[in-house]
């Protein structure tokens, strides 16, 4: 499985560009199979993305009444 992930290439920029929502890019320091370099590649690319880099996978679960981590706030995030 994970060297068919690294096999795989993300969409080309020119896709991502067209992107016209917001879009949160979750990154974590200690995740071996997706670097954090690439998240940043990524996040660059997206005209409203965001970057979140977290030290453990706690760091980016949001609690009952809490917004995605580093989500403007007047972006909230809406699974609908």
């Amino acid at each position: 499985m994970v060297r068919g992930a690294a096999a795989t290439d993300l969409p080309r920029d020119e896709a991502l560009r067209t992107t016209t929502h917001p879009t949160l890019i979750l990154a974590r320091e200690t995740d071996p199979c997706h670097p954090v370099s690439t998240a940043e590649l990524l996040a660059r690319v997206p005209p409203d993305a965001h970057l979140h880099v977290s030290a453990t996978a706690a760091d980016v679960r949001p609690g009952p009444t809490e917004s995605a981590p580093s989500w403007p706030a007047d972006r909230q995030f809406s699974a609908g």
